[in-house]
């Protein structure tokens, strides 16, 4: 590993959180930390300005934020919530009137064709497997359904990805242990969206192990990991990675690395200096000698057993259409396990959601008590309970939507047939195979 001299400027201080995000179209870096705002002109390579007292919201930091520039002008979305701020005029405006759901911690957050969107994220046990988008006409969130696709990933929060032209590919990210929704694992599968068609393909597994530390950034239209003293350089429309020794030392990738004008500029601190400093270094000057390369992913599959598999497809088509079937799928939805089937499509579910769609299939009406009850969770206040229900039926009802592609409320709430003066809750049985009470 070489030692470069790199050009360094002063930011803050390593003792508190930062964010950062870049503006390629005019190369000011917004440089965010406690509450100032500094920007550096990177054509120049010197601060322009240092903005104190802007604090995004009375007693919040910068780091409950994701930052995006879009447009020139920077945004903050809140990380646990639906707050979108925009600094205008020397302070920030809240855009939106969303509510604090909490169901997208962790979300990945980035800007494609003028909006800004949130794909995966945590909450309450479980992890989200789709996009969000900001809808300035009616000033909240919006979820993208996927249409004219198959199969659906598996929910993550803290995702990576990269945009190429019309694909969006993601990997990485963490998602819940369906035996344990308390805890959580790396997820090592790798997908592909396509934005035109508006679908999922699954790509396979992730083949590369990264520490916790790994910090990754875009260089043209690739993705760059710098991990355990190598860089490795990812093209995903070839599926090829190459990795290089570091020409750098690990140390100061901490706080974001940005490519602009045939340039790096390495967000982090130095040995022995507490300082948060933004390094510059030449393109060329980046990797070293090359250590390796391979496939990102791999499937599993190789040619002969595709074949063998068309062949055995063609054949079972075959008897199929003689024995009369006029089906290969289900036109009704379907729960196997923790999955939701539907035609070709299945989706996963977690223990309460499973446990609520079961009791309402088993019965015509559901009281609140009986819905609490399944939730297993007594030793919370009933205020709590009846927060976690609403999320779980409104979970549910996102999960039915995404999996049939419709824009039905499944799950519903009536004046009970028992007593009107009582709420029940019931579904709509017709979009359902029949279930049996074990």
């Amino acid at each position: 590993m070489n030692t470069l001299p790199l050009q360094k400027l002063k930011l803050g201080t390593q003792w508190a959180p930062s964010r950062s995000a870049l503006d390629t179209d005019t190369g000011i870096l917004y440089f965010m930390q406690e509450q100032t705002i500094t920007l550096v002109d990177l054509n120049t390579f010197r601060v322009v300005e240092k903005i104190e007292q802007s604090e995004p919201e009375p007693g919040m930091s910068f780091d409950d934020y994701h930052p995006v520039v879009m447009q020139s002008v920077l945004y903050l979305v809140k990380d646990f919530g639906g707050s979108l701020l925009k600094w205008e005029n020397g302070s920030w405006t809240r855009l939106d009137n969303a509510s604090e759901n909490r169901m997208q911690t962790g979300s990945t957050v980035f800007v494609r064709e003028g909006r800004i969107y949130r794909y995966g994220g945590y909450g309450f046990w479980s992890c989200r497997n789709f996009f969000t988008y900001y809808h300035p006409a009616i000033r909240d969130w919006e979820v993208l359904a996927p249409v004219n696709t198959n199969e659906l990933p598996q929910g993550t929060a803290g995702t990576d990805m990269i945009n190429i032209g019309e694909q969006s590919y993601f990997l990485r990210g963490e998602k819940v242990i369906p035996s344990n929704p308390m805890r959580r694992e790396v997820s090592r599968e790798c997908w592909e969206f396509n934005w035109k068609k508006k679908s999922w393909r699954y790509l396979g597994i992730h083949r590369n192990t990264f520490s916790p530390s790994a910090c990754h950034f875009t260089w043209n239209a690739k993705l760059v990991y710098i991990s355990d003293g190598h860089t490795y350089v990812y093209d995903f429309p070839h599926n090829r990675f190459a990795a290089y020794e570091n020409s750098t030392p690990v140390w100061y990738c901490k706080a974001g690395v940005y490519h602009y004008e045939n340039h790096f500029y390495i967000l982090g601190d130095s040995p022995g200096n507490m300082d948060v400093s933004v390094f510059k270094i030449n393109e060329k000057d980046l990797l070293g000698k090359q250590t390796g390369e391979g496939r990102i992913y791999v499937n599993g599959f190789h040619r002969t057993l595709w074949i063998v598999t068309g062949l055995f497809l063609l054949i079972m088509l075959h008897l199929l259409i003689l024995i009369g079937r006029s089906r290969v799928y289900s036109h009704k939805i379907s729960i196997d396990g923790n999955m939701l089937h539907y035609k070709s499509k299945k989706m996963d579910l977690d223990p309460m959601q499973k446990n609520i769609l079961e009791l309402l299939l088993l019965n015509n009406e559901s009281s609140t008590s009986d819905m609490m009850e399944v939730l297993n969770k007594n030793h919370l206040h009933p205020t709590q309970k009846m927060r976690i229900l609403a999320s779980v039926i409104e979970e549910i009802n996102l999960k039915l939507r995404l999996i049939t592609s419709s824009n039905a409320d499944f799950v519903k709430i009536k004046k009970s047939e028992i007593d009107k003066r009582i709420k029940a809750y019931y579904i709509e049985k017709k979009w359902f195979e029949h279930i049996s009470q074990s």
